[in-house]
């Protein structure tokens, strides 16, 4: 069987994505539009205290020595909408769970622009 070599026409069907000081993509744009800088001080709020793995000796193992980084919005997950028993979340990884998060927004929002064609 050979391949043809003849251009073929793509169709992008939605885009979404989750970044540092955006949680779609209409806020990514508007980030770099702006030229606004997501690198930021670690929250206080996270699940990775900072005094816990901050040394200012880079050549510690197991430690970092920055404080600052580039780090998600927080974002609301309900585990039981993709049929996720919750007692679960914790045995699964968080890339898993925005891989299904993303999807899941960029699906509403084909909903809302499929209503506002412009």
């Amino acid at each position: 069987m050979t391949q043809s070599n003849k251009d073929s026409d793509i169709a992008i069907i939605g885009m979404g994505c989750i970044f540092p000081g955006s949680v779609n993509l209409k806020a990514f744009w508007h980030l770099l539009f702006n030229g606004a800088d997501a690198i930021r001080e670690i929250p206080a709020d996270t699940h990775w205290p900072v005094q816990d793995y901050f040394d200012a000796d880079p050549s510690r193992p197991d430690h970092v020595y920055c404080t600052r980084g580039g780090f998600i919005p927080k974002i609301n997950f309900d585990p039981t909408a993709f049929g996720i028993p919750p007692n679960n979340i914790s045995a699964t990884d968080t890339a898993q769970l925005l891989g299904l998060q993303v999807p899941k927004w960029r699906w509403k929002m084909r909903d809302i622009q499929k209503a506002t064609r412009f």
